[in-house]
């Protein structure tokens, strides 16, 4: 989901990063942070986008979602608030 809110983000479609969007995070050269859906498959894809981050040698860290929710769905103070309770990743 693409965020309806001033926020610098990149939506992807399904669980994977393409090649392409890796090239952008890449270039932009800050700390990600992967914001998946709060759901089984949201919660299995983060740590597999966090390590195809990490091996790009991007910085990034993983945010929790409470159950059912995405980051569309959430008031901007609720999803700050999980972005800014981030877990670090590392390979």
């Amino acid at each position: 989901d693409a965020l309806a809110w001033p926020l610098e983000s990149l939506a992807i479609l399904g669980s994977s990063l393409s090649p392409e969007q890796l090239s952008i995070l890449k270039r932009l050269g800050r700390h990600v942070v992967v914001c998946m859906d709060g759901d089984e498959a949201g919660r299995a894809a983060a740590p597999k986008i966090a390590e195809a981050l990490a091996y790009a040698m991007i910085r990034c860290s993983i945010a929790h979602l409470p159950d059912g929710t995405d980051p569309s769905s959430l008031r901007a103070d609720k999803l700050v608030g999980a972005l800014d309770m981030a877990v670090p990743y590392s390979l």
